[in-house]
Formats: C-alpha cells, sequence, structure tokens
C-alpha cells in the first residue's frame, strides 16, 4: 500500500495505532486440546496469523494435528498460506472477506461437527463449549 502512495507520488502521513506482538508459544490449554483432538476447526483472520499458526504447530510439533482440523479463512488469499502445507480438502474461506460471511461459512461447516463435543479455545479466557478455535488471539494489539 505505502509502495503504491509513493509511485503515484501521493503525500502521506503514517500514523501507528497500534503494534501486534505475536505469542512465542501455544498454552498448555490449547496444546492439549489440539493434541486431543477437541479442536477441529480454526478461524484464521490475516496471512500473518496463518504464518504464525503454521509456525506454532511446527515449533510444537503437531503436524500431524491438521489432517483432522479444518481451517476456515477470511479470504482465498489467506487460505494459500496453507498450500502444500496440510490437505487442500480441508481448507476453507469465506466467499466475502468480511466477518459476515466468514461466520456464515462456519455455520456450514460446523453443521457436520454438531454431534461432537467441541472446544472453542480463547487464550486468557476459560474454556467454553463451543465449536471453534479462534487464533486471530495469537496476536495481540497493543495501542501506542
Amino acid at each position: 500500500f505505502i509502495s503504491g502512495l509513493r509511485k503515484a507520488k501521493i503525500k502521506y502521513k503514517k500514523i501507528v495505532l497500534y503494534k501486534t506482538i505475536a505469542v512465542k508459544k501455544i498454552s498448555t490449554q490449547c496444546l492439549t486440546q489440539l493434541k486431543k483432538s477437541q479442536i477441529k476447526i480454526v478461524l484464521i483472520y490475516s496471512a500473518y496469523t496463518a504464518k504464525l499458526f503454521l509456525k506454532l504447530i511446527k515449533q510444537h510439533k503437531l503436524t500431524g494435528i491438521l489432517k483432522h482440523t479444518c481451517i476456515l479463512c477470511l479470504s482465498e488469499r489467506i487460505a494459500s498460506t496453507f498450500k502444500d502445507k496440510m490437505p487442500q480438502q480441508n481448507i476453507y474461506w469465506s466467499y466475502n472477506p468480511n466477518q459476515k460471511s466468514l461466520l456464515s461459512s462456519l455455520r456450514s461447516i460446523n453443521k457436520s461437527y454438531k454431534h461432537q463435543k467441541i472446544q472453542l479455545f480463547q487464550p486468557g479466557l476459560k474454556t467454553a463449549k463451543f465449536s471453534v478455535a479462534i487464533i486471530h488471539h495469537l496476536l495481540q494489539p497493543m495501542f501506542v
């Protein structure tokens, strides 16, 4: 984006509203749930989060869980991060890159898991009985 502004010789002022700081490891609670296949669907909101998720999965030697986990991305571009990293039939993306479309896609995918107990994991929150792990919380916004 910035390079496009420069190329078009458009003057701009960069104002940093927040920084994101990635977690360095997956919590014990989330690791346990991943190993027990209790997390069936993972929502990914950005390409950066997708790369971070793959890095953490590799770091914790959990690449095998990707065979049994659905990845639902906000867009097809984000989903392309997972190409060659896991079975393609487990990768989904919303029709439109917005939350409403993403949640609609989640409802469709979630129907296939309706008879299973599936956990929701959000770092820093207590576990609840829902059906998706929201991994965008791997990034913690730090307002400046």
